[in-house]
């Protein structure tokens, strides 16, 4: 699917195929309209500056009855690839939705990273994970375990590992940098949006914005 702008309604929605309401008809009624209003946007990628300075990733989940986890990695501008996945393991938090999240999207980035580096010979710098979620920072940045993250499985904590410089390696593979909520282009591949937000996220996802709200910049 070439639309990243609607992953997370497609997703939502196949959920129901086997039984659909009329709720969901006009839903999907809806979604038909608004690709025909945007029929004319494309995933535009702008290669003018070089890739290393160019890669990042952006994770978010929304914690509820039903949880979801939602993020892409961009290059060159546009979402290159991205995930929205109903959570189907219990969360009891939204720290542990959240680092769920990360660790779909951490194994994509390493893959990217090697990738680059074995076929094209690009050695990439660090790459910056957006999050908004403080609690899951300091999780992924920090050895300790509490009470609160001590029953998470064991396989999210390769995280922990990616942000961390491998034997022989000055830097790690990644970092993560708090990103404020409100501009948190990830929030469109977990929830429904209001009008405005909506269309602020899908820009960006489809490269015709620039993420916005950053606390530091993203490339060194």
């Amino acid at each position: 699917m070439t639309r990243s702008d609607i992953a997370y309604p497609v997703v939502y929605l196949s959920c129901f195929q086997a039984n659909p309401s009329q709720v969901h008809l006009d839903a999907v009624n809806e979604l038909m309209r608004y690709l025909k209003k945007t029929a004319s946007m494309r995933q535009r990628f702008d290669c003018s500056n070089p890739i290393e300075q160019s890669v990042y990733m952006a994770c978010d989940a929304n914690w509820d009855v039903e949880s979801w986890a939602g993020g892409h990695i961009n290059v060159f501008g546009a979402a290159w690839t991205y995930w929205a996945k109903k959570i189907k393991l219990v969360m009891h938090s939204s720290t542990a939705s959240e680092y769920y999240s990360i660790d779909l999207g951490i194994r994509e980035l390493v893959y990217l990273r090697n990738l680059l580096s074995d076929d094209f010979g690009i050695e990439m710098p660090v790459i910056p994970i957006l999050e908004d979620n403080q609690s899951c920072i300091h999780m992924a940045n920090g050895p300790v375990m509490h009470n609160r993250t001590k029953h998470m499985d064991i396989r999210f904590h390769y995280i922990r590992e990616a942000t961390r410089p491998l034997p022989g390696d000055l830097v790690p593979r990644v970092r993560m940098q708090y990103h404020p909520t409100n501009h948190m282009s990830a929030d469109v591949l977990t929830k429904a949006l209001g009008r405005k937000l909506f269309e602020r996220h899908a820009r960006i996802l489809m490269g015709h914005a620039e993420v916005t709200g950053l606390e530091r910049p993203l490339f060194d």
